[in-house]
């Protein structure tokens, strides 16, 4: 008797000192894809996330169709949103508001091969714009927010979609410049929106990409409060905004290596207490490089082999991925082109893994389809834009991720 009475003692103490829950398994990292438009994809994987960037022209789009009577079910974005919601999959959404979005809504933000700059750099809404894209997003959340589970203030304000011009980022030390107010100001709508709302008190709110990580902790030194580069200052008011209104830090590893991932994940941990989630995460390492370097003569003559009456005289390989956008090329000579192109060997698999240990809420493969991007196209999911099949593995980013999904519980692909 005296001895069940220290067992249950003992287990007392254990329940006190650990806390409600904490002898429960911890929650998986949910795994997803971004830009993946098909909710029938996630669904036969049992992917459990995606992701979308949505413009504030979009959404003012959305509202057109719907105030001049046209029925919810026949807009596609919201049908396709409720029909991740129905299959189970938790939806982030990435906001948003470009300072020239007349390329965007013309489908014109990749020229050759690249983001067309002037598509990258978003606005600070100031004055009657400033009330009019929040009144929008107010109303987005009240009628659709149910079908959301995170809101991302921003994609990458440092550099790539969703920059900041540097005027907008200056700022003496101790404050915030116009970019950081105008974050401020939308995670406070969004918070304002939760708490007044039942219907969205599960909503989540998500810092916007932390980026120059890699090379800030490189150096060894903490991210300053201030600093003279407009970015390192931008990077420096994202940290206080994600540790005082958001619930999630985001990074997008998608040129890193596996070796470096753990000091990254280490080196936020530094700064924040905030769970972590990447959005955009991708084996790119050392693969721009790699677009710089000659083609692999053995390549070149299986390309010449299968196109005899073309005259290609490619300088790079980036030169023989324009061909194939231009072109098309069969399958097999896509994916053995791509044999040559670094890849670390299971590194998906890996890097989730390692993102599950650090207890990771959300990890989304960048991208599922290609989008006419040189970069970027060679580690997506299916080989869309190079072949002439909409849904052709591209490998060997394609294999690499069907483990992924058989490790998380999900049922890889079939075609």
């Amino acid at each position: 008797m005296r001895r069940l009475y220290l067992i249950l003692f003992c287990l007392c103490v254990v329940a006190i000192m650990t806390g409600p829950g904490s002898l429960q398994a911890k929650t998986a990292t949910k795994l997803g894809v971004f830009y993946l438009p098909d909710p029938e994809l996630f669904a036969k994987a049992q992917l459990k996330v995606t992701r979308a960037i949505v413009n504030d022209f979009q959404i003012e789009e959305i509202y057109r169709q719907i105030d001049s009577g046209k029925q919810i079910a026949q807009i596609e974005p919201l049908q396709k949103l409720k029909s991740l919601k129905n299959a189970g999959v938790d939806v982030i959404i990435t906001l948003r508001w470009p300072l020239d979005s007349s390329l965007l809504e013309n489908g014109a933000s990749i020229v050759n091969g690249k983001l067309e700059p002037k598509t990258m750099i978003d606005r600070v809404p100031a004055g009657a714009d400033s009330e009019r894209v929040l009144q929008l997003l107010k109303r987005f959340l009240n009628d659709f927010g149910d079908q959301i589970a995170v809101i991302s203030l921003q994609n990458e304000c440092l550099g790539g979609p969703g920059r900041y011009r540097i005027e907008d980022t200056v700022r003496a030390p101790g404050e915030f410049s116009p970019a950081g107010h105008w974050l401020i100001k939308v995670a406070e709508t969004v918070r304002d929106m939760r708490r007044s709302n039942s219907r969205l008190a599960h909503l989540k709110i998500s810092s916007p990409a932390w980026q120059a990580i890699d090379r800030i902790s490189a150096e060894g030194v903490m991210i300053p409060e201030h600093h003279e580069h407009p970015k390192i200052r931008l990077l420096g008011e994202i940290v206080k905004i994600s540790n005082t209104y958001c619930d999630y830090v985001d990074i997008h590893p998608l040129e890193m290596s596996l070796a470096d991932l753990p000091r990254i994940i280490a080196y936020v941990k530094k700064h924040t207490a905030l769970p972590m989630i990447t959005t955009e995460w991708s084996g790119l390492y050392r693969v721009r490089d790699w677009l710089r370097e000659p083609v692999d003569a053995k390549i070149m003559a299986l390309i010449k082999k299968e196109f005899p009456k073309l005259s290609l005289n490619p300088k790079n390989n980036e030169d023989l991925v324009q061909f194939a956008h231009n072109r098309k090329t069969p399958l097999r000579l896509w994916n053995k082109f791509l044999e040559g192109m670094p890849h670390e060997k299971d590194f998906a698999l890996k890097s989730f893994q390692l993102f599950e240990k650090e207890g990771f809420v959300y990890a989304c493969w960048a991208l599922g389809y290609q989008y006419n991007n040189y970069l970027f196209d060679l580690k997506t999911l299916f080989a869309n834009m190079v072949t002439k099949e909409p849904f052709a593995p591209n490998e060997p980013a394609f294999s690499d991720f069907q483990r992924v999904i058989e490790y998380s519980g999900g049922t890889p692909w079939k075609f």
